[in-house]
């Protein structure tokens, strides 16, 4: 009932504007194509988010760490305690909804006040290349998740 309650609450109120294409790059150039698949696409994040929970453990940043030993478990088939997994389920096939859900656990590393890239390490080098890494296979991983469900 949410999910359709959401729906024709965006189809009530359509942006009449012109749509608007923007390219978030973090030091590389944007995707210009979708990763070959879902299985690639999660392998790819679970590289980068292994790699970001090495690094977090390194510095002592525990509560990092144990967010991305998080999304790493849900990549693997964990339930995720906001049940986000059974949205994905009922919308998308088993292994991109898993994607999907992984990523929804730890895709608001890059936002809001005290969140990952508010740590002041970006002089950092091993930092800035696992952040990338990281929001490179984010990207990457929704984008391929949602183009195996398109039409």
């Amino acid at each position: 009932a949410t999910a359709e309650r959401w729906y024709a609450l965006t189809k009530a109120h359509t942006n009449k504007l012109a749509p608007t294409v923007l390219a978030w790059t973090l030091g590389t150039a944007p995707r210009t194509s979708v990763p070959a698949s879902t299985q690639v696409a999660s392998s790819a994040l679970r590289e980068a988010l292994s790699a970001c929970e090495a690094y977090a453990r390194g510095k002592q940043l525990e509560p990092w760490a144990a967010v991305f030993a998080v999304a790493v478990a849900t990549l693997d088939g964990a339930a995720s305690p906001e049940r986000l997994d059974e949205v994905f389920a009922g919308l998308f096939p088993a292994k991109e909804a898993r994607l999907l859900s992984a990523i929804a656990r730890c895709g608001g590393v890059f936002g809001a006040m005290g969140s990952w890239n508010d740590l002041g390490l970006e002089q950092d080098a091993d930092y800035a290349a696992t952040s990338e890494r990281l929001f490179t296979s984010l990207n990457d991983g929704l984008l391929a998740a949602c183009a195996e469900r398109a039409p």
